[in-house]
């Protein structure tokens, strides 16, 4: 018994598609080659000629840029680098010695506080001395008065 064929089922029809499409897909991708390739040689043999211009071009570009350098140079006026190692190191005994002066500064003010409480006691004591004195004086009038009166 022969099998007979009949149409083609949708599978057999959707690999026939996928087939033609890779195959279009790497026909396309060989022509690209092909092309760039054609083109990077016909840009190669024109590539001496123009050497020399863009050499040139290159030089004029580099002094330009080393202008600039020596310009940025003077524009910054930075010392030299033994200049600028002292410098630091000078910024950083300053940083001590501000750090210490701020700490002398609150001992300071520390020390003033407590002077500034021990002389408020000091006059408290002497006012309230003081006062105690004159009430003393004030009975010692009114009792000498009256003994005078009597």
């Amino acid at each position: 018994m022969t099998r007979q064929r009949s149409q083609p089922d949708s599978l057999e029809m959707l690999l026939d598609t996928m087939c033609n499409t890779f195959g279009g897909i790497v026909l396309i991708a060989l022509l690209v080659t092909l092309l760039s390739r054609e083109t990077r040689l016909a840009g190669e043999s024109s590539a001496p000629e123009n050497l020399s211009r863009r050499l040139e071009q290159a030089m004029e570009n580099l002094k330009l840029e080393q202008q600039r350098a020596r310009e940025l140079d003077k524009a910054m006026d930075m010392p030299p680098t033994a200049e600028r190692i002292r410098l630091v190191e000078q910024r950083h005994r300053l940083e001590q010695s501000y750090r210490a002066l701020v700490k002398q500064k609150q001992q300071a003010e520390n020390e003033l506080e407590m002077l500034g409480q021990i002389v408020t006691s000091g006059v408290t004591a002497i006012a309230e001395t003081m006062r105690n004195m004159q009430e003393k004086l004030a009975r010692e009038i009114q009792e000498s008065e009256r003994q005078t009166a009597v």
